[in-house]
């Protein structure tokens, strides 16, 4: 697994860590999206006013976050020599939809492309990685949970089937560290939301060109 998967400690300072812990989410955020620039002052004052509107936060706190969220994907840029990255970025509130996981894997939004996506929940708990042994299985209860109304009992019990022949193993970024994993191909990551018993906010950097 650790050619398809990285964990790496963030580094962050005590002050960020202050902020996105005491960070206020009162909402089920849209998706917020970004393609350009990683450092650029059009994704620094987009995420601003994400923040500001998924709750009640001091104008310090937001920029602290903020700020965090664009060092992050700078570093990630330099690391890989990407010319720009695409941010996803969405606030959950606390819920029981992944008592179940939903295990899948993003290649069919990437294929035929070559992508790697750092995941990492700025506040709240990490996503879940697993591996199977039975590929040929898991693709196919894959495509038929991808077809049905996500939360019905139909996908809840193919769910469950998918859960039955996945073995979650831990990355490391368990404690809050940052993963970076292959989303593309055979060898694509499988992974699920985590169980969701506080706010989260979620955050996705895929690096390009």
């Amino acid at each position: 697994e650790r050619d398809r998967i990285v964990s790496f400690d963030m580094g962050l300072t005590e002050t960020e860590r202050e902020a996105t812990s005491n960070l206020e989410i009162s909402k089920n955020s849209d998706n917020f999206h970004y393609w350009g620039k990683a450092g650029s002052e059009e994704l620094r004052g987009s995420l601003n006013s994400f923040l500001t509107s998924i709750g009640e936060n001091s104008k310090e706190r937001i920029k602290t976050v903020a700020d965090l969220m664009v060092r992050i994907g700078e570093g990630l840029t330099n690391s890989t020599d990407a010319q720009a990255v695409w941010y996803e970025v969405r606030s959950i509130m606390p819920n029981d939809y992944f008592d179940t996981p939903r295990w899948h894997t993003d290649a069919k939004f990437f294929n035929p492309l070559k992508a790697h996506k750092l995941a990492n929940a700025v506040k709240g708990t990490q996503t879940r990685f697993g591996v199977t042994t039975d590929q040929e299985k898991f693709n196919q209860l894959s495509i038929a949970e991808n077809n049905e109304q996500h939360g019905s009992p139909e996908d809840i019990r193919i769910r469950k089937e998918l859960d039955s022949i996945v073995t979650e193993f831990r990355t490391g970024s368990e404690g809050g560290n940052a993963a970076l994993y292959l989303v593309t191909g055979s060898e694509a990551v499988i992974h699920s939301e985590p169980l969701i018993g506080e706010s989260r906010l979620f955050m996705s950097i895929i690096p390009g060109t």
